[in-house]
């Protein structure tokens, strides 16, 4: 049999599913590996076929099933090292366990698929095939991306960026770590002249707000505000002097899944495109209180991670200093100083103080309850103003104009000194 129809079947095959992985998972088209999968799927439907044929005429569907087998068992695995190495995890020992898995029970299923008993012949080349097909899985979670220093960007930063003496006009780019009500704090607290618009996702990469034909998951319930603005419209417009961009989380998964240095390069591009003048600031976030390692310990080493894989390859690809809005960092040192303290500070006890609480009384693990954003709009202020928030008002409104839970006095002070301290201390700089 001419093997064209199985060439071209395998690969419109691995297209699907490709296409499936690329819509759930984020991982993108990856056409070097489509190639690869649909040569393996040349050589099983080759080798399948030939060896059914002495089994006779039904034989011939088997091979199918025995196909089935490696496709289901591609999407599994290859969705559990997604997971295994998202959570920043080694690759290799999975891909040894995966391919060991693998080639143990494909010739127990193949026997059965093939021909029903025990063949040598058949468990040989079922095997031989698994390991090869097992080889092919770890490629599914594409290669850890190379983090840049910073190494010779240092004239971008030798010069001190002029600070601002009027109000500015910000446009926020991100997801629901930035939401409504940071941004209505920001401008409180900057004071009347103050303006700002956004375009927001649920959980959204850069990736995904910057190409037209992804989704954004909820863009409508999350731009539903007479502050929303489409992000390429209005960067292109040169009418904004700030713009401010965050990345998904995980940041993990963004680097790994959405080409996270690729696309923060893109939006400062665009955004220097509009306006030459334009500063550009990157939004650090954090990630959920439920992930592993400890929150409050994996926060600092994730400090690297942003410069590295967004804030360096964006400022090399513009040939402009990209500033750094450390929010992640800032809550870092005020919990740490208030779980430290046998009482807290004022109200501040532990870290889930500054989380939200669902309708249904449980604490929300990444998203932030009015001391939090509070925490957040003043380290925007002090990197995007770059002046110290000490002082600033602490009793605001939420955006929809509703009173926010103020700080006490105390504690307000407390999170405007560690703002401030917060920037100063992670001033981009390579």
């Amino acid at each position: 049999m001419s093997l064209v129809p199985v060439f071209l079947s395998c690969f419109l095959v691995d297209l699907l599913v490709y296409g499936i992985l690329g819509r759930a998972v984020g991982t993108g088209p990856f056409l070097a590996n489509t190639a690869a999968m649909s040569l393996a799927g040349i050589v099983a439907l080759a080798v399948f076929w030939r060896g059914s044929r002495p089994y006779g005429q039904a034989g011939r569907r088997r091979p199918l099933l025995c196909l089935l087998w490696v496709a289901l068992a591609a999407l599994v695995v290859g969705q559990l090292l997604r997971i295994w190495t998202a959570q920043g995890h080694s690759l290799v020992p999975a891909k040894v366990l995966a391919a060991l898995a693998f080639a143990a029970l494909t010739p127990l299923v193949f026997r059965r698929l093939l021909t029903g008993r025990d063949g040598k012949a058949v468990q040989f080349t079922a095997a031989g095939l698994g390991v090869l097909a097992a080889g092919l899985l770890g490629t599914l979670a594409p290669p850890a991306a190379s983090r840049d220093s910073g190494e010779g960007l240092g004239a971008l930063y030798a010069t001190p960026r002029t600070l601002p003496d009027r109000p500015l006009r910000v446009f926020h780019l991100g997801h629901s770590l930035v939401a409504r009500d940071m941004p209505a704090m920001l401008a409180q607290l900057a004071g009347e002249g103050h303006r700002y618009e956004s375009q927001l996702g649920w959980g959204t990469s850069l990736r995904e707000h910057y190409e037209p034909n992804l989704t954004i998951n909820g863009f409508a319930q999350e731009n539903d505000h007479p502050r929303y603005r489409d992000a390429h419209e209005a960067l292109a417009s040169g009418e904004y002097d700030v713009f401010v961009m965050t990345e998904m989380v995980t940041l993990a998964d963004a680097i790994r899944y959405h080409d996270s240095a690729d696309y923060a390069a893109r939006w400062a591009g665009a955004a220097v495109a509009g306006n030459p003048d334009i500063q550009v600031f990157l939004y650090e976030t954090w990630h959920s209180t439920q992930d592993s390692p400890d929150w409050l310990a994996r926060l600092p080493g994730d400090l690297d991670e942003w410069k590295g894989h967004l804030l360096w390859p964006a400022a090399r690809a513009t040939g402009k200093p990209i500033h750094l809005i450390p929010a992640g960092q800032a809550m870092a040192h005020l919990i740490a100083q208030a779980e430290a303290a046998p009482d807290g500070i004022a109200e501040l006890k532990s870290r889930h103080d500054l989380f939200a609480i669902s309708p249904g009384g449980e604490r929300d693990p990444i998203h932030l309850n009015d001391l939090g954003n509070y925490l957040v709009a003043l380290t925007h202020y002090a990197a995007i103003y770059g002046e110290s928030p000490v002082g600033l008002p602490h009793e605001l409104l939420r955006a929809d104009g509703s009173p926010a839970r103020a700080p006490s006095a105390e504690l307000a002070r407390r999170m405007q000194e560690t703002a401030w301290a917060a920037v100063q201390e992670t001033e981009a700089s390579p």
